[in-house]
């Protein structure tokens, strides 16, 4: 079996917050101007239920990827159950139209090996055009704030998301999070395009998920 890399990204709110997770304010959140102005072209909505914007959203998003598990309108509403507790979406919006959106998933932990009593957000999924996936990575800590959360963390594979983190003032840090895949599909995939989540499988467990 083989393994794609991954890194975890976080982002603090600030130094206080640092201090108390035992993270040095080297990870606080610098983002960009760019990414800045970008994300003030966009404004969140809550997803309560999944309709056919989601399916434009995966359509124009799916011819980047090269591998990856779907995120239509028919498989969301399993891997985000409106009356079950567990991640929550919002729609990045833009001119009227849904342009992408994000997954969050809150968890309070208590006595955590790695989180200690911390409220920990994190970034189950970034979905859309690339300014979308720019605007998420910036507004996505600012709706993890306002839900209570010390620090936001995701697992990505996929450039675009990557690259979005980067420029919203993530920082990036080792991870023991794994994706297991045969010789040949390791072999024959551009991981740079890959698009498989912590949602998937059961990388959300020891998270609270």
């Amino acid at each position: 079996m083989q393994h794609a890399e991954r890194r975890t990204w976080m982002a603090v709110d600030d130094a206080r917050e640092a201090a108390a997770s035992e993270v040095t304010a080297a990870t606080l959140q610098r983002p960009s101007r760019s990414a800045r102005r970008i994300a003030a072209r966009f404004s969140l909505q809550p997803i309560e239920e999944w309709n056919e914007s989601a399916d434009v959203v995966w359509t124009a998003f799916a011819p980047s990827i090269s591998v990856g598990v779907e995120r239509s309108n028919r498989v969301l509403p399993f891997l985000y159950p409106r009356a079950a507790a567990g991640p929550q979406a919002w729609a990045c919006c833009r001119d009227g139209h849904v342009a992408g959106w994000f997954g969050l998933l809150i968890s309070r932990m208590t006595n955590n090996a790695y989180f200690g009593n911390l409220t920990v957000a994190t970034l189950t999924d970034v979905v859309g055009e690339p300014d979308a996936i720019v605007a998420a990575s910036m507004l996505a800590p600012a709706q993890a704030r306002a839900m209570g959360a010390d620090i936001i963390i995701t697992n990505q594979q996929h450039h675009l998301v990557r690259d979005s983190c980067v420029a919203a003032g993530w920082r990036s840090g080792p991870s023991n999070f794994l994706l297991a895949t045969s010789r040949a599909l390791s072999t024959d995939v551009d991981w740079r395009r890959a698009y498989i989540t912590r949602r998937d499988g059961d990388g959300l467990v020891n998270l609270g998920g």
